[in-house]
């Protein structure tokens, strides 16, 4: 099975397709953050029809089946949030993480502090082990729309990249290799 799926008419399509989903994504960052919280859109309300479905055959065997009716209900309500307000979504993921790298530098301050106090040098991976996180923690809570597009678009550079070389690696074989 591997050997068909690295075999030369099977990888150049795939390579091909990396390619241009990456352009895609680089050129149309927001459209493609948008397509990709639709899509858990799409998820969440599949799995709301699951869980009612669920529900419907357990009330009918009267087994309860209330969580699942909840469950569904949740389901269903953030499905409507995700297609609704897909860059709320898209801005909170940004806040959380920059919250998270900006305690994480933060927390590190203590110890740039001890060795600061003892009168030692600062040790460079130190500082910038504290320093590096605490600012982007700051970038991304500053500015979550912006990272959202670089993140997206570092995404899609990475694919064309990685589709190219693919696409070259391939095109370089010799037959019967």
């Amino acid at each position: 099975m591997f050997s068909y799926f690295w075999g030369r008419n099977a990888s150049l399509p795939l390579a091909a397709a990396y390619v241009l989903l990456g352009l895609f994504l680089t050129v149309f960052p927001d459209l493609s953050g948008t397509i990709f919280v639709w899509v858990l859109a799409g998820i969440c309300l599949v799995f709301a029809i699951v869980r009612l479905w669920r529900y419907v055959q357990r009330r009918r065997a009267d087994a309860g089946g209330a969580g699942d009716l909840i469950a569904a209900a949740a389901g269903l309500l953030l499905a409507l949030f995700f297609w609704l307000w897909p860059h709320v979504v898209l801005s909170f993921l940004p806040l959380v993480l920059g919250a998270l790298l900006l305690l994480d530098g933060v927390g590190k301050l203590p110890l740039v502090m001890d060795v600061r106090r003892a009168g030692l040098p600062l040790p460079p991976p130190l500082v910038l082990s504290a320093a590096v996180p605490a600012v982007l923690g700051i970038v991304m809570i500053a500015d979550p729309f912006g990272v959202t597009r670089l993140v997206i678009r570092f995404f899609g550079i990475s694919l064309m990249v990685d589709g190219v070389c693919d696409c070259v690696t391939l095109l370089s074989r010799r037959p019967g290799r």
